[in-house]
């Protein structure tokens, strides 16, 4: 049996470790038109109107999960890929080498920034939704004995102590946008640093090594394939809560309830799936053995500098798509932000309503309470499940 050259592994353990998912499909955002209630003396035949409940919410969350899942893949993936060592290549220029390692570890930072510090606060501000509807849910019974008993000043002091947390949880995803935007604005700089010194790099390379393009041009068709697989299964995980995200050699797979690899499942049966796009699937893992048969083609022979040159080509990728990720990211965020503040002026109509209204008037408020109390629920149960779905590096144990 013949032997794979050491190189040709390692090239492999490379391709593997690139898992990049394309962010323009993640990017599409429309916010839907809020109802304006401009004369809201006239609100009694329009009691749908007015809406306590979370429309729209639930949209934005799964947006703002689907870019922290897409973001945690990134960062995890520049997290385990390996320095390039450009030990016995010769570089004219040899401050290069020594600026592109540093570029891989404030690489590495910002990964960890994004895992241990921004991920968790996202979570938290996914988290303050639950909090929100176990605090709406225990104002819930005094709120329609409020409205049985004609008793405006408990009706309105109940739902102005809601509207205080809306407030609360506005001001807590600002914060993190905040947070969010300045560490855009450090990765668009750190990113924009490495990219201008690893293409002078390979640029130099692939002027004295011709085979440097063609294999560039393969490890961008092979990950531009797993991207598409990966994006399948993580926008499934997310609005189906199918399970935590595991990556196998190079590519992400939903683990079910049952411990069965559901994309592995998927392309081993060739069966349909209620999990949905299972051709997608199939078709994007056909592409991938294409693009993996054609880098195998073409590394038979792989030097030193082309070794380096794509260890070095998939970290500056995975930098560029994070960068690229935390814009979806902050807008998916910034949708959150406006629905609360989309809630808090109902809620403050609401309570302006009341003031205005006889206590006998109050009867219309009990069914938007009731319609608020189970949508609440509904959201709160998503929300729980959501961050259920975690992305984690195990190693692939069958051949």
């Amino acid at each position: 049996m013949n032997q794979k050259p050491y190189k040709i592994i390692a090239l492999s353990a490379i391709i593997t470790a690139s898992n990049i998912l394309p962010v323009n499909t993640l990017a599409a955002e429309i916010e839907k038109p809020v109802p304006a209630y401009k004369d809201i003396g006239q609100i009694s035949n329009q009691h749908a109107e007015y809406s306590l409940g979370p429309e729209g919410l639930k949209e934005a969350m799964e947006k703002t999960g689907s870019s922290a899942l897409v973001m945690e893949l990134y960062a995890l993936t520049i997290l385990k890929q390996s320095n390039a060592n450009f030990n016995g290549v010769t570089i004219r220029d040899g401050s290069l080498k020594t600026k592109v390692i540093n570029h891989q570890n404030i690489a590495r930072n910002n990964a960890t920034q994004w895992l241990d510090i921004l991920k968790p606060k996202l979570i938290t501000i996914n988290q303050n939704i639950v909090s929100y509807n176990t605090k709406f849910q225990s104002y819930y019974e005094t709120l329609v004995e409020a409205v049985d008993k004609r008793d405006k000043t408990v009706l309105e002091k109940g739902l102005t102590r809601l509207s205080t947390s809306i407030t609360d949880n506005k001001e807590r995803v600002d914060q993190l946008l905040d947070d969010l935007k300045k560490f855009r604005n450090k990765l668009t700089r750190d990113t924009q640093s490495f990219k201008e010194d690893a293409n002078e790099l390979t640029s130099t390379l692939a002027a004295t090594n011709s085979g440097i393009p063609m294999l560039q041009q393969q490890i961008v068709a092979y990950n531009e394939t797993v991207s598409k697989y990966n994006r399948i299964l993580i926008s499934s995980a997310i609005a189906t809560t199918l399970g935590p995200i595991a990556i196998i050699g190079g590519t992400a797979i939903i683990i079910t309830g049952a411990g069965t690899p559901l994309g592995v499942a998927l392309i081993v049966g060739g069966v349909s799936a209620t999990a949905g796009g299972s051709y997608g699937i199939l078709q994007a893992q056909r592409e991938m053995n294409t693009a993996r048969l054609q880098i195998q083609n073409i590394s038979s022979e792989i030097s030193q500098a082309q070794l380096q040159v794509a260890t070095l080509t998939n970290v500056k990728n995975q930098t560029e798509y994070l960068t690229d990720t935390i814009d979806i990211a902050i807008s998916a965020l910034q949708n959150i932000s406006n629905q609360w503040e989309t809630l808090g002026k109902k809620y403050g109509s609401l309570i302006e309503t009341i003031r205005t209204i006889s206590p006998n008037d109050l009867e219309f408020i009990k069914q938007d309470l009731e319609t608020a109390k189970g949508n609440w629920e509904n959201i709160s149960q998503f929300s729980d499940n959501m961050y259920a779905n975690d992305i984690k590096i195990v190693n692939k144990t069958s051949n």
